[in-house]
């Protein structure tokens, strides 16, 4: 296996739509410590990740985890879950080999959550302004990957929206074995007919995703590329199961998850 070295190298991005989108990603020190996008180019200097000529599809998490929890009342990720809270649970089942790198989108102004992301192991990304919806936080996660890791069109991304809490290991587990088996196909999890998350992806989408209409959230994805999806029938009702509310949490406590 070839390893091309480490180089230095800019980074140019441009955000449709969105005057000085910028931002900063919390990393270890091999790491590239700050990113930038904004409607007129503008370059970072960073130390970029060694490129592989392996053969092997990488695979990478994104997930949204800039919300603001008004309707649960306080912070839903951090709530306590198990041994250890609503974020910590998720992470630590994305946190395999198969999974390249999580990168956890999260407000500017939410200190708590970036530490606790950070201490999970996975990579918290603070955009300077934060993102209105689930959409725009997706697109800052995977700009920072395209330029951080520069993914080929055919290795994938797995999209697990932080408030779905029941992620489940045995769901994961099937998602990525069809996932190495399928050919470029979008795969997305189903129970009692529900589409549910997470969801995987494939990299060559990424710009489809920066091409939304913007008024158009991630559903109209799905839409225009319904004969590319491939539904994985699941016994697992997580999948479909959002927490919203503090109801929602009794219902989560109560399951014994």
């Amino acid at each position: 296996m070839r390893i091309v070295p480490a180089r230095r190298c800019f980074l140019l991005l441009k955000q449709p739509g969105r005057c000085c989108a910028r931002g900063r990603a919390t990393q270890t020190a091999s790491q590239p410590p700050d990113f930038c996008s904004d409607i007129i180019f503008e370059a970072v200097l960073f130390e970029c990740q060694p490129m592989s000529s392996a053969i092997t599809r990488r695979l990478f998490a994104v997930v949204p985890a800039a919300g603001h929890s008004r309707r649960m009342g306080r912070p839903k990720l951090l709530l306590p879950l198990g041994p250890g809270t609503v974020i910590s649970r998720m992470l630590a089942l994305l946190r395999r080999s198969e999974i390249v790198a999580t990168v956890v989108v999260v407000r500017p102004d939410d200190e708590p959550l970036r530490t606790a992301v950070a201490a999970g192991g996975a990579i918290p990304l603070q955009p300077d302004v934060a993102p209105a919806e689930m959409r725009h936080s997706v697109e800052h996660a995977l700009r920072y990957l395209e330029c951080r890791y520069h993914p080929a069109p055919q290795e994938g991304w797995i999209l697990a929206p932080a408030d779905h809490p029941l992620l489940d290991a045995a769901v994961l587990d099937r998602l990525i074995a069809a996932w190495r088996e399928s050919h470029d196909r979008i795969l997305v999890p189903v129970h009692a007919g529900k589409r549910g998350h997470p969801t995987i992806f494939p990299f060559r989408l990424a710009d489809a995703v920066f091409h939304l209409p913007g008024d158009a959230g991630l559903n109209r994805l799905l839409q225009s590329h319904a004969r590319e999806i491939e539904q994985i029938e699941v016994d697992a009702p997580g999948v479909i199961s959002d927490l919203d509310t503090p109801d929602d949490y009794e219902r989560l406590l109560k399951s014994g998850q």
